[in-house]
């Protein structure tokens, strides 16, 4: 669900120096080179009482443990962050602006990030959630490595249970992917080639040119084509994938780690400058074209084949069972409503 906001405040109503007191924020951390960083920058947006880290992983365990700590905390909304995620100056009174003229029903408002690897903004990495209903959240968290993207399935869970959510395309929340370690860059790409296989066709020539003087997008390049080439059945889980070997990867390929990032490296107005001077290239605007257009419709061998991939073979037969159950009810249903034959 995506919609346009006509009542934005500009960047400049909001300065990003004075604290926001009916907002707290839980950082999601998986090791990422910008974390130190990451909670910097939350503590100046919030102060540092307001400001949380949860460690558990994999992806559905991490989200209940937010939802768990926000039911905690007593603030009204609670702003769940991903660790690879740099904060703009004033993007939280921005969010919680909105936030706070919507029904009481809406769960949770999401404003774009400036993402490193598509080199465009996109929703990712942060959700402003209302914090009197994330107990209600919790009985929709699906069970740990049933589902491909667990986050995004229990918003729509949500959402059918009458508590909708809103994209806000004007804020820019701040930045994504940008800082991060090699071995991340190379596990995000990996994990985009089956998250956004279409990306492939407009990111990896993409890679390619800004690889040329950047790091970032050689080991990029290196992680999707290593995923686009993988029977690895792919889960939003760090711990499917092996450091070392990630590291001698880069390594055979000239690149090496960077060192760590002390946490003041860059403030809420300097993530503010590098926003409100990108230029995305052409390659994004393309992508974007894409990203809007449905996907083609696929094949009946390719919908087994990916069940298979996700569910396991034994839950194919009673999975093929349904379906043809489901066909045949359409087919009785169709018939049903055709207008009488009437003889004259």
């Amino acid at each position: 669900m995506a919609e346009w906001i006509s009542n934005i405040p500009s960047v400049s109503e909001f300065s990003g120096h004075e604290l926001v007191n009916d907002v707290s924020i839980i950082i999601r951390e998986a090791g990422e080179r910008t974390l130190a960083l990451c909670r910097a920058l939350a503590e100046a947006a919030v102060g540092s009482e307001r400001v949380a880290i949860v460690s558990e992983v994999p992806s559905e365990k991490g989200l209940r443990r937010v939802f768990e700590l926000g039911c905690e905390m007593d603030t009204p909304w609670i702003l769940e962050l991903d660790a690879d995620v740099l904060l703009r100056g004033g993007a939280v009174q921005e969010l919680v602006h909105v936030a706070n003229q919507l029904d009481e029903n809406v769960f949770l408002v999401q404003g774009q990030i400036l993402d490193k690897l598509c080199q465009g903004f996109r929703d990712a990495g942060q959700h402003l959630y209302r914090t009197s209903l994330l107990r209600t959240g919790l009985g929709f968290i699906p069970p740990e490595g049933e589902f491909f993207r667990p986050e995004t399935l229990t918003f729509q869970r949500m959402k059918l249970a009458g508590f909708p959510f809103l994209t806000v395309t004007h804020i820019v929340t701040g930045l994504h992917d940008h800082e991060q370690y090699l071995r991340d860059v190379w596990r995000k790409a990996f994990f985009h080639a089956a998250k956004h296989s279409f990306w492939t066709p407009y990111v990896r020539p993409m890679w390619r040119r800004l690889g040329q003087t950047e790091s970032d997008f050689r080991a990029a390049l290196l992680g999707l084509e290593r995923g686009l080439n993988s029977k690895m059945k792919v889960r939003p889980d760090i711990r499917l994938f092996d450091p070392g070997e990630i590291k001698r990867h880069l390594l055979d390929h000239g690149l090496e780690e960077k060192p760590e990032l002390p946490a003041d490296a860059m403030t809420l107005e300097d993530v503010s400058r590098r926003i409100a001077e990108f230029v995305p290239p052409p390659e994004y605007w393309n992508l974007m074209v894409a990203w809007g257009t449905p996907a083609p419709e696929k094949s009946a061998p390719e919908k087994i084949r990916d069940f298979v991939s996700e569910k396991g073979f034994f839950r194919l037969l009673p999975w093929l069972l349904g379906a043809g159950l489901t066909r045949i009810g359409q087919k009785l249903k169709n018939a049903a409503s055709r207008p009488e034959r009437i003889e004259l």
